[in-house]
């Protein structure tokens, strides 16, 4: 029972850590109020907190974040980690359709995390 608490906790961990850096990714392309573009040192910037977060996203057991909350798992790997990765690979070959699926997995993700984030909290003080 133990080594399954610590297994979850490592995949929470991961989890947490993925979405720190994904959230850090997309602040970095903030533009500034008088900036007509980012700047390529955001955008580089950007794009090596995108290659952490799914770094992180990658090393989350799907399966444990299931058990965790029905779906999670899933969710992490079919839109977040999927996105990430198109958005990664869209991003090296400028391919805009790409882009534009990645930023829909990523949408859905996004929308996914915000409408059960209190559900999954819940469950971890259990």
């Amino acid at each position: 029972h133990n080594e399954a608490t610590t297994e979850q906790g490592k995949s929470l961990k991961h989890l947490a850590s993925a979405i720190r850096y994904y959230n850090e990714s997309s602040d970095a392309l903030e533009v500034g109020y008088f900036d007509r573009t980012v700047s390529q040192e955001k955008i580089t910037k950007s794009i090596e907190l995108l290659r952490l977060a799914l770094s992180e996203a990658k090393e989350a057991d799907i399966h444990i974040l299931n058990m965790r909350f029905s779906g999670l798992g899933d969710h992490v790997r079919d839109e977040f980690v999927t996105g990430m990765t198109l958005y990664l690979d869209a991003y090296e070959k400028t391919d805009n359709d790409k882009l534009q699926r990645a930023q829909r997995l990523l949408d859905n993700w996004v929308q996914y995390y915000r409408d059960n984030i209190h559900k999954i909290k819940q469950r971890r003080s259990r």
